[in-house]
């Protein structure tokens, strides 16, 4: 199951990397220099785990973004066969204050994906669509 879900975020980050509402990828292949190089030494493969910047950067646009959502399912649980969805600042990390947040990289455009096991052409689809309405 982690390997097919490797894939299916690998060919996902890079499809989000690509796109213009997308400001930055957090995944280890999309890391360069001498950042990859330690992934390469350490890992023998990323795990099923994004988190990107709406372009946008708002809590508004987040939101817009997630409710759009048809097949990816929001949950503050991460990790199961089906791809999950999240907003950090918001639910996992609502005790914590904005300015606090913010010093920990949890801004309010992030989102973090857990991708499951489907196919990357559904995903793709679904983020799209999700993407058109920010």
């Amino acid at each position: 199951r982690m390997r097919r879900q490797a894939y299916v975020a690998t060919v996902v980050a890079a499809w989000l990397a690509s796109h213009e509402k997308i400001s930055k990828v957090y995944f280890p292949t999309q890391l360069t220099g001498e950042d990859l190089a330690r992934f390469q030494r350490q890992m023998t493969g990323p795990s099923a785990m994004i988190a990107f910047e709406l372009a946008e950067g708002t809590k508004e646009a987040a939101f817009r973004f997630l409710n759009q959502l048809q097949h990816i399912l929001l949950a503050v649980s991460l990790g199961f066969i089906r791809s999950l969805a999240e907003h950090p600042a918001s639910m996992t990390h609502s005790d914590i204050r904005p300015e606090a947040q913010m010093k920990m990289g949890i801004t309010p455009g992030l989102i973090r994906f857990s991708v499951g096991i489907e196919e990357p052409e559904d995903l793709i689809k679904d983020l799209a669509q999700a993407l058109a309405a920010v």
